[in-house]
């Protein structure tokens, strides 16, 4: 949880202002954070919150099943420890994270796809560098990264 914790403050810009509240909440960059957050916690309900609904429907469908919270559980246990975020890049309604992860010890790039879905950001994908994704999702659009 510290390594989270840290993580948080290097992403994060903390202030007592609403301004910049308001700000954070919508930075795509904050709201992956929280997700990491909720993953490390085995929030459910904030994890189901911050994906969108093609990241998050294999979970949504299951959750009824009575195995489910011991899949959620494992599913927690195995994500990627994410070490930091490189850079954000925002096209329109699509943001990309440049972010560092590590499996196995081992430190890669990876990369992940916020949506913005009206009023907030949402994760819809997670690739790590060795390909491997953490559940199946439908390919981007490409967008143009300036």
């Amino acid at each position: 949880m510290t390594l989270v914790i840290e993580m948080l403050q290097k992403i994060s810009v903390r202030s007592e202002s609403q301004g910049e509240a308001w700000e954070m909440q919508h930075d795509p960059a904050a709201i992956y954070a929280s997700y990491i957050v909720a993953v490390a916690q085995r929030d459910l309900a904030t994890v189901l919150a911050l994906a969108s609904e093609d990241y998050a429907g294999g979970l949504r469908r299951s959750r009824g099943s009575a195995s489910f919270m011991a899949f959620f559980g494992m599913w927690c246990e195995n994500y990627p420890a994410h070490r930091d975020v490189l850079a954000c890049f925002i096209d329109g309604d699509t943001a990309i994270l440049e972010t560092v992860v590590e499996i196995a010890q081992v430190a890669m790039p990876g990369r992940v796809a916020l949506i913005h879905d009206g009023d907030n950001w949402r994760v819809h994908s997670e690739r790590c560098g060795n390909g491997h994704r953490r559940m199946p999702t439908p390919r981007l659009s490409p967008c143009k990264l300036s």
